[in-house]
């Protein structure tokens, strides 16, 4: 399979994204001014560009194989799996460990109770309002994530090319609005704000950035460059029709996504043999490692050092720099222990399981 190195500097900028808007949360929102505070919440985009590059990625890898194996599918679960699950363990492991059971912002004042934990170890928590990120810090995307993966070899046999992919982005937002009735009749929970926040959380809400990014693997891999013209004419007609209806949440991922749509059109033709380029690229590799780690260096640097203080009564901005960076640092530190000593074991591990069963039978 072709690697191609803009995508792993969307992966590594997107989760530098998300680093710089939970510092921000973290140490800087207290006193920085709403205007600029908007910049750095902007960082939580990051997520849904890690979703953008997921679905490029997965949908290049599923198809480079599905003719080649004995069993695509299987196959594919178990590499999505190994890929996943044992890290994420290990952070659900921690995080109930540090955090423990009782209540928290997430959970809407609920405590966890063992079924929100085997909905995380299921991967089932994005359908809970109250356990889809009340377990593991961030682990809504990755509950979202597993289930985009579930229904890849579907979408593999109906998206047969980019006409395809490009009405199915319209029908995408017509699930949504299905999906949120349901939604509300079967899971609102008595907390409206947490789900509220779910409905901006689960997989019918960033369908649409999923499937632009398959729309971009058409334009890249199968080479459709009409693809990028119907594309942006469904956008100038979604954006007439979402100013027309005053801003409805329901268009705003595919916003969102026609924009990374056009930056990774830029990046495909910028040199990345610098040295920037390479250390996003780097961060971009164990950027899954990154983004589970961050969130026990800030919960550290909160508890145990107790330097927000100090920053806080700053109100510097140069300090809001260096606690970005001894964020980062410290991320990249533990991501490079989890990445070598779990991540890579675990994928490995996977794939002898896969060269060794080659034999099994195909799942349709």
């Amino acid at each position: 399979m072709h690697k191609y190195p803009y995508i792993d500097v969307m992966r590594g900028v997107a989760v530098l994204m998300v680093v710089l808007v939970h510092v921000y949360n973290s140490f800087g929102a207290v006193w920085i001014p709403k205007e600029i505070g908007e910049f750095f919440i902007a960082g939580h985009y990051g997520v849904q560009l890690f979703f953008f590059a997921s679905a490029f990625t997965i949908f290049n890898s599923y198809q480079s194989r599905y003719h080649k194996e004995n069993t695509p599918n299987l196959n594919f679960f178990i590499r999505r799996f190994f890929r996943i699950a044992p890290l994420y363990y290990l952070a659900i492991i921690y995080y109930l460990y540090y955090n423990g059971l009782g209540p928290n912002y997430w959970s809407g004042g609920l405590p966890i109770t063992t079924k929100g934990i085997l909905m995380n170890i299921s991967f089932t928590h994005g359908f809970s309002p109250t356990y889809m990120n009340s377990v593991v810090p961030g682990g809504w995307s990755i509950g979202l994530e597993m289930l985009f993966y579930a229904i890849v070899p579907a979408l593999y046999l109906l998206l047969k090319n980019a006409n395809r992919a490009v009405l199915f982005l319209s029908a995408s937002l017509i699930i949504k609005i299905l999906c949120d009735k349901l939604a509300y009749r079967y899971l609102a929970i008595a907390n409206g704000f947490i789900f509220d926040q779910y409905l901006t959380f689960y997989l019918p809400y960033h369908l649409p950035v999923f499937v632009l990014g398959i729309i971009f693997y058409f334009y890249i891999v199968k080479g459709d460059k009409q693809v990028a013209w119907y594309s942006f004419a469904l956008l100038a007609v979604l954006l007439i029709f979402d100013y027309i209806k005053h801003q409805i949440g329901v268009i705003a991922n595919v916003k969102v996504g026609a924009i990374f749509f056009a930056v990774s059109v830029g990046l495909k033709y910028i040199n990345h043999n610098n040295f920037l380029s390479k250390a996003i690229i780097y961060v971009g590799n164990i950027s899954y490692s990154i983004y589970l780690c961050h969130f026990a260096v800030i919960s550290f640097i909160v508890e145990y050092l107790h330097l927000p203080e100090r920053f806080v009564a700053a109100h510097n901005y140069l300090w809001m720099l260096i606690w970005f960076i001894i964020v980062l640092i410290g991320s990249i530190a533990l991501a490079n222990t989890t990445t070598y000593f779990i991540e890579k074991p675990m994928q490995k591990l996977g794939n002898k399981l896969i060269r060794k069963s080659p034999h099994l039978p195909i799942l349709k």
